[in-house]
């Protein structure tokens, strides 16, 4: 299994890794800081299984970033999640809409965050 984080914050694209790994240890989970990084690596790369992607991004955000990864024909068996700290029910309606599978609000401890990575990987 291949994981793909895309996150422009590096403290919390390494929680969200440790969590993957503690979970999961022999699953390969790789971190972008961009949606252009990310795009290189899908470039060069099969798809990966999942990718978390942080809903607030600088340059591309979130919401740009998703609709470009699901015009990708490579990424069709891909589950795609919205990582984010805190949405609307407006907000995650429009990533519902744009294409993600699962919308994930950022866990407050590493109980809760091990619990909703557990149920997402266990789809």
């Amino acid at each position: 299994m291949t994981i793909l984080i895309i996150d422009d914050d590096a403290e919390d694209a390494m929680l969200l890794y440790q969590v993957i790994v503690e979970i999961a240890p022999n699953v390969r989970c790789i971190i972008s800081n961009s949606y252009q990084a990310a795009k290189e690596f899908l470039d060069d790369e099969t798809a990966p299984d999942f990718i978390f992607l942080n809903a607030m991004m600088y340059p591309i955000g979130g919401k740009e970033a998703l609709i470009r990864l699901t015009q990708m024909d490579k990424l069709s068996d891909t589950v795609i999640i919205i990582n984010s700290g805190l949405l609307t029910k407006l907000q995650v309606d429009e990533f519902t809409t744009l294409g993600a599978d699962r919308v994930m609000q950022k866990a407050p401890d590493h109980h809760a965050m091990v619990a909703s990575v557990k149920s997402i990987l266990s789809r």
